[in-house]
């Protein structure tokens, strides 16, 4: 890939030397312009722009700096880096790029005509009670509770059925009862 001729790096406040060595080297360009904002302690302090000197000087990549913070031009001009003070209350900072998404669009999924008419028939069905009107409803629910979190345990063929295991409202209601009888 050619090397771009010029590139404005915008900086943050926050950056240090290291990255601000990377930002630049990821341009690929032999040119750079560097947009300081004021606080940038990684820059305020003369060695900092020692160090970023010296890296660009081994990348072989020129650096103008531009920023509104009088120890930046002060550490870059000391460093014999080209720099020029602006004045921050007339010149706005440009906007930065918008960060990367990691969410994408997915494609658009056809329901089958049928299966639509069932899911907005699903929709228009009244949610109930099973056990509203019985005396032991929580006992029945508690059942249904315990069928279902056996119906996923073990191969197919040995799965809790209710229904095989002879669990019916009055066998239930008998045992609840006291009472020795059997419905089979």
């Amino acid at each position: 890939m050619a090397a771009v001729e010029s590139a404005l790096v915008p900086l943050e406040t926050s950056d240090t030397v290291d990255s601000v060595l990377a930002k630049i080297r990821a341009t690929r360009s032999k040119s750079v312009q560097l947009l300081v904002p004021p606080d940038t302690a990684a820059l305020q302090a003369p060695r900092g722009f020692e160090r970023l000197r010296r890296a660009l000087e081994a990348d072989g990549v020129a650096v103008l700096v531009f920023s509104a913070d009088e120890q930046v031009i002060a550490a870059a001009r000391r460093n014999q880096i080209e720099s020029i003070a602006i004045d921050s209350s007339r010149s706005p900072r440009p906007p930065l790029p918008p960060p990367e998404r990691a969410t994408r669009t997915l494609p658009e999924t056809r329901l089958d005509p049928r299966d639509a008419a069932f899911i907005d028939a699903l929709d228009q069905v009244p949610a109930r009670d099973r056990y509203a009107d019985t005396p032991d409803a929580d006992l029945y629910a508690a059942i249904d509770d315990y069928a279902d979190e056996g119906a996923s345990d073990g191969p197919p063929g040995q799965r809790y059925d209710p229904a095989r295991a002879g669990y019916t409202a009055e066998r239930t209601t008998a045992r609840a009862s006291g009472a020795r009888r059997c419905v089979c």
